[in-house]
């Protein structure tokens, strides 16, 4: 009875053992029976199950039912669950797998025996979160490799000895070798690094040894598999174990080598700009927003009377007087507000105590957002530009004056724009407005007369083009009135351009028409005084010249009668009557010349012939007082001329210098030389006027006689007649 009560006890003791085991499991537990239809598992009930069955399944009250029930259309969406248990509870082999309940949305790590013929025990765990955790390191792992392998960089990937382990991304296109020809390899195997950078590589492998480090970006050259050399960087991570220990290196290398070439351009190009700054004469500085220097050229610093870095960091209150430093924050604040340069002209203060007087641009420097962010500003000293503008004013005033006082129109040419310049006076003396006056060439070439328009222009552009010192030329203006107006127009070029082009031309108008009046009025009285003269003259003349002409008429009468006395004479004689005839011809065109009435005829003329013929007439008609002495070259070439017009010029010059003489005892010189004309240069007449190419005669007084006797007049002018011929005149004749 004792032994039977204590194995009840113990029996007893054991279920409560048992079940307090199973109802403390942290494993879900299930003990079920299979049910089979033909041999085919198709459902299961359940028997019994545990608390942490129901807190992982979140599923209750399931004992005595089926899983259908339990879980309704498991057995559609999750078949292999039930064909797995079902194979168990036949053959009796326990399984251990993991499994996802779509029915569920949960992941299970199931292990399932027979504990008898079509039943199974389940034991299981809820790994969904581990699960979730490993197909999302999956997927991470994934997403980096995928990352690796089209990276823009280049990947590689080392171990703890710095073998590599992953050659990917851009590797092979920047080092040139393929994934099979580096894996395996160290990294000295590779001969990737250039020799003067290797110290730098192994301070860098060093330090992420040690664990100083695990993220290190460097820099250095490396080898390509074609022997190129190319700047890269290297971004190494390192990845290590729970304990600390090197696990795996992955580097991602940029080639920087047309950075690094840019960046080196930049560096020159930098120096070249900061040299050419500073050998700049114009003050030059940065500043920030703030108004705080940056820095400065060294310009700026000779004038500040500090080196740049003493200007970093101070304002212009610090470095120049209060009230001028007081202007400057305001223009700076007008560049930076409104985003714009602007520039200003001021005195400014110097060390030495004096001032100068500044041009200054200031642009503003722009940010990424666009938005100025400081200012540069370049200061010019134009103080000797500024005293000239006022000289110049002071000047134009005193010009201005000037040309009021004297009446005088001017104008101001500019060649490049065809603007033209006019102050009112040029207006007034035609009778306009000023408002009347057009700035243009077009209007005043419209108001020249048009038998004047052709020589104006040619003489300004006989200036332009060089061939004459000034343009200055007399030409007729229509008035307001109607009327033409005398003008007096002179005016030089007073501005050319680097190549000589002009730029700039300035002159006067000077109204002539009162003085152009009376030296016509005058002319015209000179004329009437020279006929009356010539008339006088003639006079003398005629008595000389009749007694000559008697002389030829007694030899023509002569002839004519021993003609007739006897006609076998008439051949020999009828010559010299031609002779005489002729010669008589030649006396009336002598006087006709003289009187001004011969016709012009061009022809070609033996001028000292001339010369002699004329002067032996007058030794016949001058006055005894006045003895004419000659000295005629023989070697003279004939002239093409009017042989009358010649000869009056000759025997007027020969006459008034006969009348100089008057009444007392005195000499008339006649020279008639052969000159050499150079082509190209210049000559002038008594005037001073130039004379042209393509003159064939040139008269000019000669020596100066002193009378021969008893004389009180002094010197009395000679006659020099020089002749020369367009042979002498060069090849511009």
């Amino acid at each position: 009875m004792a032994d039977h009560i204590n194995s009840d006890e113990a029996i007893t003791e054991g279920d409560e053992l048992y079940r307090s085991l199973f109802e403390n499991l942290l494993n879900g537990f299930a003990y079920c029976r299979m049910l089979f239809d033909d041999g085919r598992p198709v459902d299961f009930i359940y028997l019994a199950v545990n608390e942490a069955f129901k807190s992982q399944t979140g599923l209750n009250d399931v004992v005595g039912k089926k899983v259908s029930e339990v879980i309704p259309g498991i057995l559609e969406a999750d078949p292999q669950l039930i064909e797995t248990y079902g194979r168990v509870a036949k053959n009796g082999k326990p399984e251990r797998f993991e499994v996802f309940l779509e029915a569920l949305q949960m992941w299970f790590l199931v292990s399932v025996y027979c504990p008898k013929p079509e039943h199974f025990v389940a034991l299981f765990d809820v790994i969904t979160e581990r699960k979730n955790a490993e197909i999302a390191m999956q997927e991470n792992q994934q997403r980096l490799n995928f990352l690796v392998d089209n990276s823009p960089m280049a990947t590689v990937e080392w171990d703890s000895n710095f073998i590599v382990t992953r050659w990917a991304g851009e590797a092979e296109n920047v080092f040139g070798w393929n994934k099979a020809e580096t894996i395996g390899k160290t990294i000295m195997d590779l001969q990737i690094i250039y020799e003067e950078d290797i110290p730098i590589v192994q301070q860098v492998m060093a330090q992420l040894l040690n664990g100083n480090s695990n993220y290190i970006v460097s820099t250095n050259r490396n080898y390509t598999k074609n022997g190129q050399v190319i700047y890269c960087e290297w971004y190494n991570t390192v990845l290590r174990n729970l304990e600390g220990k090197l696990l795996s290196v992955l580097s991602q290398v940029l080639n920087i080598t047309s950075r690094r070439q840019a960046e080196d351009a930049l560096l020159k190009e930098k120096a070249l700009l900061r040299g050419l700054i500073d050998s700049a004469d114009d003050l030059i500085y940065f500043k920030d927003s703030n108004g705080i220097y940056l820095g400065c050229n060294k310009a700026s610093e000779k004038f500040i009377g500090l080196t740049e870095s003493e200007q970093i960091g101070k304002s212009d209150f610090d470095l120049l007087d209060h009230e001028i430093a007081d202007q400057v924050q305001k223009h700076d604040k007008m560049v930076l507000q409104g985003g714009c340069s602007v520039r200003t002209e001021h005195w400014i203060p110097c060390q030495d105590g004096g001032k100068v007087f500044m041009d200054t641009a200031k642009t503003p420097i722009f940010g990424i957002d666009q938005q100025p962010i400081g200012l540069v500003g370049i200061s010019r000293d134009i103080t000797v530009r500024k005293q000239a503008e006022e000289e110049l004013i002071q000047s134009n005033e005193q010009l201005k004056f000037v040309l009021e006082g004297s009446q005088l129109g001017f104008w101001d040419w500019n060649m490049e724009t065809g603007e033209v310049v006019r102050n009112e006076q040029w207006s007034k003396m035609l009778g306009y407005t000023f408002s009347e006056i057009d700035f243009s060439t077009t209007q005043w070439t419209n108001l020249i007369h048009p038998d004047d328009r052709d020589r104006a222009w040619q003489s300004i552009k006989d200036h332009i083009e060089g061939r004459t010192p000034l343009h200055k030329a007399e030409y007729r203006m229509l008035a307001k009135d109607g009327q033409y107006r005398w003008i007096l127009d002179q005016a030089r070029i007073v501005k050319y351009s680097d190549e000589g082009k002009p730029l700039r031309m300035c002159g006067t108008h000077t109204d002539i028409y009162e003085s152009k009046k009376a030296e016509e009025e005058k002319q015209i009285l000179e004329q009437q005084l020279q006929h009356t003269q010539k008339l006088e003259s003639l006079g003398v003349l005629s008595g000389g010249i009749a007694h000559d002409f008697n002389n030829i008429l007694a030899i023509i009468m002569g002839y004519c009668s021993l003609t007739k006395l006897n006609y076998e004479t008439a051949e020999r004689n009828i010559p010299i009557i031609e002779d005489a005839a002729e010669k008589a011809a030649g006396l009336c065109r002598q006087m006709l010349a003289y009187a001004g009435k011969a016709q012009l005829t061009k022809t070609k003329i033996n001028m000292l012939k001339n010369v002699e013929e004329i002067v032996a007439m007058l030794k016949a008609t001058l006055p005894q007082n006045a003895v004419i002495k000659t000295d005629l070259s023989t070697v003279i070439p004939l002239i093409e001329g009017d042989a009358n017009q010649l000869r009056q010029v000759v025997m007027n010059l020969i006459i008034n210098a006969s009348e100089a003489i008057g009444t007392e005892q005195g000499e008339v010189d006649v020279s008639l030389t052969r000159i050499k004309v150079i082509a190209g240069k210049e000559y002038e007449d008594y005037h001073g006027k130039p004379i042209p190419l393509g003159v064939t005669s040139h008269v000019e007084p000669g020596k100066l006689s002193r009378p021969s006797s008893g004389g009180t007049r002094g010197f009395v002018p000679s006659c020099n007649v020089r002749i020369a011929s367009p042979e002498q005149l060069g090849t511009n004749c």
